[in-house]
Order: structure tokens, then sequence, then C-alpha cells
């Protein structure tokens, strides 16, 4: 853009003359980004990471913190999270699969972590010699490696299903489970552990109740057989719940991330004096604009029929990024502060928005997808209510291979 004037400088001294140093800085990101290093990418706040982490810590105590970071930490990056965790003081960290784990021990993260897939003899093996716990759900599972024998044992976590309908072993099943832990040589029974299918909602208060019963009749169980594990069953939604609901540990995932998991959960959290701060912000930029007369259709399908004469902006993002082709015409985006409209579908690798009510804009000027833009917020939860999705996706769902930045 030679012989141009910088289009940050205007949002810049604005923001000078507002006082506002969190967006001075968002804008000096911005600009060493828009000189075409990345076309979209991702800021992640570790520091609210490890606010997050800390105020859950706070309000769960004495139990023991776990925090989640599958599904490349919910989207945030699974490595520069997991070293948050680290600092922010978590006792142990949880993904999906081994392979994740093992990613995790590459980075010298020593922290114990938890696999939780299903897995086979080699994964087995793999995550033995690794020090990786998994998640043992069913007796054929238990049975397959006392035959395995892996060196050094397996810690295991005993995964028991107490109302999910999903995996875990079910309560008849519960004597012979318990005989093969206490026969067994190839394992360590290191947890029990269950996942509550309605902690988000009062609503399946009494349900809970019900789950966290037949919980405690594995722990005692357990206990009678002098097994003493490390007993989980909350998530953040969970431990925001009665004292007993908690064991030993709670498995913090979308509050990690400064997300709720439910209204609710959000209005309880501030009962209890709990304080999340949302650590993602998803931007692109502006590559091409265009001015396009009254009637003149937009997209794919001719999705949209221009009302008026209008000014367009064509970004380099799509639902290949994660963006949701259901924000086709129901989207909105922030530009120079202002909120702006998604026109047409949303395509692989193109998206279309209308800047006509943003005359200063200029080519190259960051859009805002998910995050704050001046005195305007899009929020995780706004956006994903647009795609008709929750906030869990739309986090998870951004393209890995989007860069993330602190």
């Amino acid at each position: 853009m030679d012989g141009q004037r910088d289009p940050g400088d205007e949002e810049r001294s604005q923001a000078r003359r507002r006082g506002r140093c969190a967006s001075a800085r968002d804008y000096s990101r911005r600009d060493a980004r828009m000189k075409g290093v990345f076309r979209t990418w991702v800021e992640v706040d570790l520091k609210a990471i490890g606010r997050n982490i800390g105020a859950l810590k706070r309000v769960a105590a004495p139990a023991k913190a776990m925090v989640v970071v599958k599904g490349n930490a919910y989207g945030h990056g699974m490595i520069p999270i997991a070293r948050a965790a680290v600092r922010a003081g978590a006792d142990m960290l949880a993904v999906f699969t081994i392979d994740e784990a093992l990613a995790l021990r590459a980075a010298s993260i020593r922290l114990p972590v938890l696999a939780l897939e299903p897995f086979d003899a080699a994964e087995a093996q793999r995550a033995s010699a690794a020090r990786v716990d998994v998640c043992v759900a069913s007796i054929s599972t238990l049975k397959a490696l006392a035959r395995l024998r892996p060196k050094p044992p397996l810690s295991v976590h005993l995964n028991v299903e107490t109302g999910l309908g999903r995996d875990g072993i079910p309560l008849e099943d519960m004597p012979v489970a318990v005989g093969l832990l206490n026969r067994s040589k190839a394992v360590i029974p290191k947890g029990l552990m269950t996942h509550f299918s309605g902690a988000e909602s009062r609503m399946f208060d009494g349900y809970t109740r019900r789950q966290v019963g037949i919980f405690r009749t594995w722990e005692r169980a357990l206990a009678e057989a002098g097994i003493h594990p490390l007993v989980h069953a909350a998530g953040t939604a969970g431990s925001l719940m009665p004292d007993g609901y908690r064991f030993g540990l709670c498995r913090f995932g979308l509050g990690t991330y400064g997300l709720w998991p439910s209204k609710e959960t959000a209005a309880l959290g501030k009962k209890c004096g709990l304080s999340l701060t949302p650590a993602l912000v998803w931007r692109t930029r502006i590559v091409d604009l265009k001015s396009l007369p009254k009637g003149n259709s937009i997209s794919y399908d001719r999705a949209h029929r221009l009302k008026r004469n209008s000014r367009i902006a064509v970004l380099p993002i799509g639902y290949y990024d994660g963006y949701p082709r259901s924000l086709s015409g129901r989207g909105v985006v922030l530009v120079r502060g202002k909120r702006v409209p998604v026109l047409g579908r949303v395509m692989m690798n193109t998206t279309i928005i209308d800047v006509t009510d943003v005359p200063q804009v200029r080519l190259g000027d960051t859009v805002t997808l998910i995050g704050k833009d001046g005195a305007q917020n899009l929020s995780i939860e706004e956006v994903a209510a647009h795609a008709g999705t929750i906030n869990y996706e739309m986090v998870t769902r951004i393209n890995p291979s989007i860069p993330r930045l602190p």
C-alpha cells in the first residue's frame, strides 16, 4: 500500500485518545499481520488462561485440578495451553488420544496426563512407556491388559457408566471389575471416573444426584477391596455444584478458556464469585473491495440480491477454516469497530461482507470474526447462536492450521 496512509493510524490515534491500552495492543498485533503474513489468525490470551485456571481452582478447592486440552485445547492450541496450565498450577492434563499425550511429552511437559480415548494393545505399550494414564471403560479391556502385561504397569482410570449412556463399565459388572483390578499386575488403579449427563442445567439435578449415588457405590466397593484411587466426575459445571459432587479432582474444560457450559452455569458461577475471561479472538483481513449496484447478486446460487448500491468486502476465510456455512446470510463481523453483515453463502475459502456503512474501510483492514474491536464485542456465544450451534463446537472447529498467536 505504498503511498497510502496506513489504515491503522486512525484507530491507533482514537485508541490513544480513549486511553484504551488493550486496544492499542490489539492494533499492534493487527498491523504486524495485515502486511500479508497471515490471511487469518487466532489470538490467544495465555494470561487469561492462567487467571481462569486459578479462579476455577479456588472455587473447587480442596479438589485437585485437571485441565482438559483435548480438541487442540478446545481450538486454542494444545501445547501453549498445556504450558500455561502447568504455570497456573494444574495438577493433571487430559487429552483424548494417546498421540496427543505423546505430543505433550515430546514438548517436555511432564505433568501427569490422562488419555480419554479407547485404545489397543500397541497404544497401551506406548502409553506405558511414556507414563501416560489411560481410561479403561470395559471389562474386555481390563482382561486384555492382564494378558498384555505392559511394562511398566499401566496407570488406569476406571471409567464407569452412571447415566451418560456413552462409554463406561456398567454397575452390574462392578464385582468382576474390582476383582480384576485386585488381581492384575498389569495395571495400577490410579483413578475412578464418570461423566455427568446434565450438570449444566438445574433441570437435571435429580438425575445428577442419581448418578452420584451410583458413582459412590463404585467408590465404596473399591475402598472395601483396599483400592483408593483419585476420584473424579465434575467438569466446569459440576465444580459449581454441592461439595459432594467434586470428589478429589475436577476436570476443567470449557471454563479454562473463559467460556461457560450454559447460561445457568454462568449465573451460578457469578453467585460463587467465579469470574472467567474469554481467551480467544479470531481475525482475518479484507483482501478485496468492490462497489456494486442495487440488484447485483452475491455468492453462489445468487443467494443475496443487493437492496441498495453497496460496498462489499471479500474475506479470505470460509468453512474450510471453520467459519460455519450456517452463517450464510446470518453472520455478523466487526470492521473498524462496527458490526457488518455477512452476505450470501459462506464459501469454502471466501466470505463476503457488506461494508457500505463503514465509509473509511480500506483494503487490508482487520476484520474480527470473534472477539472485541473497539467498543464492540462479538462473543463466541453470539456467533454460535447465529450459526445454530454451541460455543464448544464453535471454537473446536477452527482449523488447526490457522496460527494461534499469544
